[in-house]
């Protein structure tokens, strides 16, 4: 491969890359490599998805005539073990203020949480690649780099950029953070850490203080030490906090505070223990313990319906996937046929749009020749009915034959 540096400036660059019609060939070979691993992974898939859904399914069909609905007041020891419904307010059993660790700030008022967003300004890259093919098989490839300030919430992996050297993106010296109540309880009941994380209906926080500062690593090139911290003051602005007031610079940060109220109304749908905490629910079937949280109060039913919808949705997005990897997978595949008849561009190009017309609905029904068997395997009793069915659709079929 033959790389031509055709210009750049401070945050735009163009590269012009050549391939000859052998290296082409080799690289589409790889690319069938490729594309049989991702066919086969993405018909695993298909597969597993369909018994997670049919057990996920039993399951929950299963503890609809177990669940009880218990009082939030008392803990009656008859129920331990059970699979218990309750409703009440979430409160702080530790009554102790949730506040900011790093920056030492909490909110006005009572919260259960108190989640902390950070943002950086850093650089992202855009690439736009245009390919040319040429009579005799080979290929231009023209890619245009350009760079623009945005602001994210993880750091974004420039190292790898094309112009890395002068968009260079700095160390995150602070990170997104939930700060919550020690004690979360519903009445007299403990509610588990994974209950309590169900509960999220965040709303904008006001914090009690009107500036707040952080001891937090400095920037690179503030310091010769990077790892060095100091003392950092933020300022506020619209909704945010920011360190550097105009928010202008690489590397500078911008905060935001997100809280859950106490008093807050639930449903909670899981085991009673025999400490009186709300835990998991085992159904017998594994991978498919219930613990769930509702806001406000809903009934149990409607708590399970939930869960039902939630496994047909993954359900049908898994389908969704597993049918999109089958598309790049046998894309994959024809790379090899792509390549080689690309020494006529013409014929190329209307071959590249003749294999897409093909490509979807082999994909479609290689996707649907994997969930068929794999939903009657999922439901045995299914076979009962559809194999004689196919055994007198076989045998007709040949009778029709040998009578013509």
């Amino acid at each position: 491969v033959r790389r031509a540096e055709m210009g750049h400036d401070d945050h735009h660059a163009t590269v012009s890359t050549v391939q000859s019609f052998s290296e082409r060939v080799s690289i589409s070979a790889q690319h069938m490599v490729l594309g049989v691993a991702v066919v086969g992974a993405s018909c695993a898939l298909l597969w597993w998805n369909e018994r997670r859904s049919v057990l996920a399914a039993k399951a929950y069909s299963k503890v609809r005539k177990e669940v009880v609905h218990v009082e939030a007041d008392q803990i009656l020891r008859d129920y331990n073990g059970r699979l218990v419904h309750l409703t009440g307010e979430i409160t702080d059993g530790a009554k102790v203020p949730v506040v900011d660790t790093l920056f030492k700030v909490g909110a006005v008022g009572q919260y259960l949480k108190l989640k902390r967003e950070v943002e950086m300004l850093q650089w992202k890259e855009e690439k736009k690649v245009t390919k040319t093919d040429h009579v005799g098989g080979k290929q231009t490839t023209k890619t245009d780099y350009s760079y623009k300030k945005v602001w994210a919430r993880t750091r974004l992996n420039s190292e790898g950029y094309h112009l890395a050297d002068s968009h260079l993106n700095p160390p995150m010296r602070a990170s997104c953070a939930v700060f919550q109540a020690a004690s979360p309880r519903l009445g007299v009941f403990t509610l588990s850490s994974a209950a309590f994380d169900q509960a999220n209906p965040y709303q904008p926080a006001v914090l009690k203080e009107s500036s707040i500062t952080a001891a937090i690593p400095a920037r690179l090139g503030e310091r010769d030490n990077a790892n060095s911290h100091k003392e950092t003051v933020f300022t506020k602005a619209d909704e945010h906090w920011y360190y550097d007031s105009d928010g202008q610079e690489i590397g500078s940060l911008r905060v935001r505070y997100y809280a859950v109220p106490t008093n807050l109304v639930v449903s909670v749908l899981g085991q009673q223990t025999s400490t009186g905490a709300i835990a998991s629910y085992p159904t017998g079937v594994e991978g498919f313990d219930i613990l769930s949280l509702a806001i406000g109060t809903v009934e149990p039913q409607t708590m399970l319906n939930s869960l039902v919808a939630s496994n047909k949705i993954l359900k049908w997005a898994l389908r969704f996937l597993g049918f999109a990897c089958n598309c790049l997978g046998l894309s994959l595949l024809s790379s090899p046929l792509v390549a080689g008849l690309a020494v006529i561009p013409a014929v190329s190009g209307v071959t590249e749009a003749g294999l897409t017309l093909i490509i979807i609905p082999a994909a479609f029904s290689l996707s649907l020749g994997v969930i068929i068997p794999a939903w009657l395997c999922a439901h045995p009793l299914s076979l009962l009915v559809v194999a004689p069915l196919a055994g007198l659709g076989a045998a007709y079929a040949l009778g029709y034959f040998a009578t013509e």
